[in-house]
């Protein structure tokens, strides 16, 4: 897959994908760890990096986490895509959703 080559990118994907989702892009970027906002954050995360190719280091350095909580969650909502029909069906929508 290849890789998106400008971070701008990821501004504008977040930016799309908050939007769908209905919450406030900036909020994503702040320490809020509101259950909505920590669920928006790794789901555009999860989007970004497993398939839409960023590098898990440039989305979790724009949302201000560490690579590794980053990837953790991640892995728990790929998971939970798997065991629970209902995740999926949130997160398939939102690949379409930023065409880059």
């Amino acid at each position: 897959m290849p890789r998106p080559k400008r971070k701008s990118g990821i501004d504008t994907a977040v930016k799309k994908l908050s939007k769908y989702l209905k919450v406030e892009a900036t909020l994503l970027r702040e320490s809020d760890r509101s259950w909505a906002v920590s669920k928006a954050r790794t789901t555009i995360a999860y989007v970004m990096v497993r398939r839409l190719g960023y590098r898990l280091k440039d989305v979790a350095a724009y949302f201000g986490r560490s690579a590794a909580t980053t990837g953790t969650l991640m892995a728990r909502l790929g998971e939970r895509m798997q065991t629970d029909p209902k995740q999926k069906l949130d997160v398939d929508p939102l690949i379409r959703k930023v065409k880059l």
